[in-house]
């Protein structure tokens, strides 16, 4: 199986609310029709465009709905006009339905985006 470099979401502002932002069981930009059998979550690319400072969190989960179980980051600070870039290998499995679900502390002032490696 080859590997795949892809645009898994973004950059895309994020809500109050978790909402999934990514589904290992759905195709993404790659170019292909089908979903990847694994993903490898490479990069998370998280940028405050407020003047104030806001946070972030982001889950990874298997089931329909992000809870504090499943947090990987929880209420990360970014100071005012500041963008992390967070360097991972977070494995997604489509056949475990994995998906990824992201909030802010501010609707529309953080955009999140995910760049990583697809396997078909």
């Amino acid at each position: 199986m080859a590997l795949y470099q892809a645009a898994l979401y973004g950059p895309n502002f994020l809500t109050t609310s978790a909402a999934a932002i990514y589904d290992s069981d759905n195709p993404t930009t790659s170019g292909t029709s089908q979903a990847a059998n694994v993903t490898i979550l490479k990069q998370i690319i998280v940028c405050n465009t407020d003047t104030s400072t806001r946070t972030f969190t982001l889950y990874i989960d298997t089931n329909s709905s992000a809870d504090a179980s499943d947090t990987v980051f929880s209420a990360v600070s970014l100071g005012a006009g500041e963008t992390k870039i967070i360097n991972t290998s977070i494995v997604l499995r489509a056949a475990q339905n994995h998906k990824v679900y992201a909030l802010a502390s501010v609707v529309s002032k953080v955009t999140m985006t995910l760049v990583g490696l697809e396997e078909y």
